[in-house]
């Protein structure tokens, strides 16, 4: 998929400079496990989520670097409370906001997006606005995903890589497959590869019988 090459590598770099050394703890997103293909194969239904999104045009560092202001304080929230990861460095004008895993990065119509999912209290509606103009609030709809998960160092590109064995794993599974690839990492660059969760999931559907 153009422009996903080397996807995460800087943005997981910039996190090794921000993140204190109990990051791995980092909440992620809830899920519902609808049903399980095989070890490192199964379908999850995920509910509806705000997220706080920039274009990735110019560069994912440079995306990245525009979200991860975004939950230290940069938006005009008028409270500033406290996270469990990332830790802000310094004073902010606005409310600090825990960040929650995975880093989502999405191929649409306007080309790529980065997304961070905001905590589970947190709306489109009541999360504070952000200053910079290329930084929105949005919400992804729920949707059911497949998802293979692996381990090992890899980027977006390689987790994408392995689309056709997650494809494969859909075969005769009662499921289809219902749009396009994306790549999921959790962990900071430090992470061992044999302890690193990677993952390439897509939206998926029931197959029509007969």
């Amino acid at each position: 998929m153009p422009g996903m090459k080397r996807l995460f590598a800087p943005a997981f770099a910039l996190l090794a400079s921000v993140l204190p050394s109990g990051a791995e703890e980092t909440p992620t997103v809830p899920y519902e496990v609808v049903a399980t293909l095989s070890e490192d194969v199964e379908v999850r239904r995920y509910e509806a989520r705000a997220v706080v999104e920039t274009d990735a045009s110019d560069g994912t560092s440079a995306a990245f670097r525009r979200l991860f202001a975004y939950i230290e304080g940069d938006n005009e929230g008028g409270e500033e409370i406290s996270m469990t990861a990332p830790v802000g460095t310094g004073p902010q004008e606005g409310e600090t906001i825990e960040m929650t895993a995975p880093v989502e990065t999405a191929e649409t119509d306007e080309g790529l997006v980065m997304r961070f999912f905001l905590p589970e209290d947190m709306t489109a509606e009541t999360a504070p606005a952000p200053t910079d103009p290329e930084v929105r609030l949005a919400t992804v709809p729920g949707r059911t995903e497949a998802a293979l998960t692996f381990s090992g160092w890899t980027g977006a590109e390689g987790a994408l890589e392995r689309a056709p064995d997650l494809r494969e794993a859909l075969e005769g599974s009662g499921w289809e497959p219902a749009g396009e690839p994306r790549a999921y990492l959790y962990d900071p660059p430090w992470t061992l590869p044999w302890n690193r969760r990677n993952e390439v999931v897509m939206p998926v559907e029931r197959a029509a019988e007969g």
